[in-house]
């Protein structure tokens, strides 16, 4: 078992990485993690507006339920959720999502798990707040 990774998906969903255009990611690519067999249990609407549910979750892949979050199958079958693909911080002008700046962090080997949270800022619009996971360190070498 990998750090922050799970050997495999839920049972009977289909879950599926998915690249922008709808075909499926190679392993090791990161891409939208969607249930292409929904199972019984889903909610039916967000907040009782389900416009807004269908807009959200059903309208990116045509019949395919989105997750909502960015993930990848590694070739030995290790899935791994990365964040929230609609999550945006906007640093003076720059959009960048959080979990590319956790994937540079933790892709060094030096960290283990790291959290990118958008802090408001009154000139740059968002500034990077950033987490380590406890016993985890930041080295900058």
């Amino acid at each position: 078992m990998k750090p922050g990774g799970f050997s495999g998906q839920a049972l009977g969903v289909g879950a599926k990485v998915l690249r922008v255009d709808g075909s499926e990611a190679a392993p090791g690519e990161v891409g939208e993690l969607v249930v292409t067999r929904p199972p019984m249990g889903l909610t039916p609407t967000i907040w009782g507006n389900k416009k807004r549910y269908l807009d959200t979750y059903w309208s990116t892949f045509p019949g395919i339920w989105r997750h909502g979050d960015w993930a990848r199958r590694d070739p030995d079958g290790t899935w791994f959720i990365l964040g929230r693909s609609d999550d945006t911080l906007n640093i003076a002008g720059k959009r960048i999502g959080p979990p590319e700046i956790e994937a540079a962090l933790t892709e060094t080997g030096k960290v283990v798990d790291a959290a990118a949270i958008p802090v408001p800022d009154p000139i740059k619009g968002h500034n990077g707040d950033l987490h380590l996971r406890h016993g985890a360190r930041c080295d900058a070498r």
